[in-house]
């Protein structure tokens, strides 16, 4: 069957779920609160949106940058009601529709691997240095085994479009518990959102 004609309004696309054409694997966090999920971008929206003036009556229309294209493989995250009550079937397919702010990351090709993926929106992609303390506040090297989890450094190895809190190369302050965990092909990351990263530990100069 060939593609729907859809007019989509504002940044919103259309996906259909590809988890199983991925060369490799993609270990994405799974709970209750947030569905992972991986898809390709079939139908993007226009941008526009309306923006309420100070009274009800009034608005101005305002145009966002779509930052997804056709036939791009992007990892998304939506809560699971969500997911239910924005999956349409049209002829033979299931689309789901989301903001593209739910998009955490695009694979250039369908392998997966680092060099292939591309934090996107106010999303940051860390790298985890585990590091131990000793009773007198030393910090031992990660290969010492026995390591404190509480302890660990994430550094920023790529950081979205939308992202205005660090950069690439940044050890960030960040809530750990919203640090999600991405294993590509037994490689581990972690993306967060800027908003719960609270600041950067700067070397002494």
């Amino acid at each position: 069957m060939s593609k729907p004609k859809l007019n989509l309004f504002g940044p919103r696309v259309a996906l259909v779920e590809i988890n199983d054409d991925v060369e490799g694997s993609i270990e994405l966090p799974q709970n209750r609160a947030k569905i992972h999920s991986l898809g390709k971008v079939t139908h993007v929206g226009d941008g526009r949106t309306f923006k309420t003036g100070l009274t009800a009556d009034t608005h101005s229309l305002e145009k966002e940058d779509i930052f997804l294209k056709i036939n791009d493989i992007v990892i998304f995250q939506l809560p699971p009601m969500m997911v239910a009550s924005m999956t349409y079937q049209i002829g033979d397919k299931g689309y789901l529709f989301i903001h593209q702010a739910d998009c955490i990351a695009r694979l250039s090709n369908t392998k997966a691997a680092i060099e292939n993926l591309e934090i996107l929106g106010h999303f940051v992609l860390a790298s985890r240095k585990r590091t131990r303390v000793t009773t007198g506040g030393i910090l031992l090297p990660d290969v010492v085994e026995d390591f404190n989890d509480d302890m660990n450094h994430f550094h920023a190895i790529q950081v979205g479009g939308l992202v205005n809190k660090c950069k690439v190369g940044d050890k960030l302050i960040l809530d750990r518990t919203r640090a999600n965990k991405i294993s590509l092909t037994g490689d581990e990351y972690f993306y967060v959102d800027q908003n719960a990263i609270h600041g950067v530990i700067e070397d002494e100069g």
